[in-house]
């Protein structure tokens, strides 16, 4: 029996001596090689099914612009154990005449204490088949950046979110870029102030109507 001994034992021995030099070998190609880096993430998208197909197009693209962004900027940073990235996108839909409006709430999560939140807002003519923009809103009424402002001034002025008036102040400046999320509802313009834009983190998205 003492045969199979040796046997074993040389089996044993080479299997051993192959472990070990495909583990330097493994080791000698780290060393000339960039580490791939891989990330737990998750991406879900909510998009309208009731969308133009042109429309639905312009939105897709866009969605999927900020989505490789957000791949992009989870490519850069060390994986981290125990933390997933998330890239998520709901959206609520409106009517008013002969407009669809729709709002695309965009939530990232690429590390530190909390996610980022934007919102993106598109206004539809179904008459027309164009979107409507804050700068078409100027071109036929050039005066209605100060009516919004005064409006949302007005309504935000002892609003219980809003911490410091005058950052509030700066956030509601009759400029375009103020004013660029909104939509289209029965009761007026719903505008769009995402955080840190009138308000810090803790006071969230903050919305107000502007009657017509």
């Amino acid at each position: 029996m003492k045969w199979i001994y040796y046997i074993v034992v040389f089996f044993v021995g080479i299997f051993i001596c192959s472990s070990l030099f495909f583990v330097h070998q493994v080791i000698a190609l780290e060393r000339n090689v960039s580490p791939v880096v891989y990330h737990k993430h998750e991406i879900h998208m909510d998009i309208p099914s009731n969308m133009d197909i042109s429309l639905k197009k312009i939105v897709l693209s866009e969605l999927d612009k900020r989505k490789l962004s957000f791949l992009n900027n989870i490519s850069n940073v060390s994986v981290q154990d125990n933390l997933t990235y998330t890239f998520y996108v709901s959206s609520k839909t409106f009517f008013y005449e002969h407009y669809v409006s729709y709002a695309f709430f965009i939530e990232t999560y690429t590390g530190g204490a909390h996610p980022n939140h934007d919102i993106w807002t598109v206004v539809y003519d179904t008459s027309k088949k164009e979107i409507v923009d804050i700068f078409d809103i100027l071109s036929n009424n050039p005066n209605a950046l100060i009516s919004f402002s005064r409006s949302v001034r007005s309504d935000l002025f002892f609003h219980p979110s809003i911490v410091n008036v005058t950052w509030m102040m700066e956030g509601t400046k009759s400029i375009p870029s103020n004013y660029e999320r909104f939509i289209f509802t029965k009761e007026g313009i719903l505008f769009y102030f995402i955080p840190y834009s009138i308000a810090p983190y803790s006071s969230g998205t903050i919305e107000v109507v502007v009657p017509y």
